[in-house]
């Protein structure tokens, strides 16, 4: 991101699936009036001042590693977290540092204003709030599939969990089936034997173009049907049609 970006308010392109995750912008504006009134804090008191440099910190650590093709201070803490505090590697969520310091700022510098222009300031931040800030933003909305066939038990989904890598789609269509999928973990969140269900189901021959599913392995890892957009060759499932999708069910042998 550019440094503009926390002054002036950018485009806003929400991250609603992952074809959008790469180009997702915007959405970091603090909001000028709130930086006007954290700056005047710091300037007329000195207690704040500290504040003002926590929060600072706090900007430079939520954009991120290589910035104007420099390296930036996130670039070093990010290696130290993620082997201390995976969750931390994530830059943005350091701009919590910078609402608290420029909040207390902002309270610095109002606190020795009258009644009448601590109302001025309010409205002021109401309005740029309202026209430019989090206010005037439409919520986004993620449109998930239609299954119009009910399933009990986990379910694969072909060609989505097949693939290595981003399985956002996958988990829409979770959503949506209401049964447990073969989804990887969250950032630091322990594996059960230190391995991913995804890898069994790779050993089973679930993988992007592959020749032969060997739905039997499948059904003892405990999935019971999958979803495929194509034919899948295999022994083992009987075959339905749901919708766009062929359905198999997963049998014992």
């Amino acid at each position: 991101m550019n440094l503009w970006e926390f002054f002036l308010p950018p485009h806003v392109q929400w991250t609603t699936d992952a074809q959008t995750a790469t180009t997702a912008t915007g959405g970091r504006y603090l909001g000028l009036s709130v930086c006007f009134l954290a700056v005047w804090g710091a300037w007329k008191h000195r207690e704040a001042r500290i504040w003002f440099l926590f929060s600072v910190v706090g900007l430079l650590l939520s954009m991120g590693s290589i910035v104007y093709g420099m390296a930036f201070p996130f670039l070093f803490l990010n290696h130290v977290m993620d082997a201390l505090a995976r969750p931390l590697t994530q830059p943005t969520r350091y701009l919590c540092l910078a609402l608290i310091g420029f909040a207390i700022c902002v309270s610095y510098a109002v606190s020795t204003l009258s009644f009448q222009n601590k109302s001025i300031v309010l409205i002021i931040i109401v309005l740029d709030m309202f026209v430019w800030g989090g206010a005037s933003l439409t919520i986004p909305q993620t449109k998930t599939p239609v299954i119009p066939c009910t399933m009990e038990g986990p379910v694969l989904l072909y060609p989505y969990d097949a693939q290595d890598g981003e399985l956002s789609t996958s988990q829409l269509f979770q959503l949506i089936h209401e049964q447990p999928a073969a989804h990887t973990g969250i950032a630091s969140w322990a594996l059960p034997e230190g391995k991913k269900a995804m890898d069994k189901v790779r050993g089973a021959g679930f993988s992007e173009g592959t020749r032969m599913i060997r739905f039997s392995q499948l059904y003892r890892l405990g999935y019971r049907w999958i979803l495929s957009k194509e034919e899948l060759r295999g022994r083992g499932a009987s075959t339905d049609v749901c919708g766009d999708f062929i359905r198999y069910r997963l049998q014992p042998r």
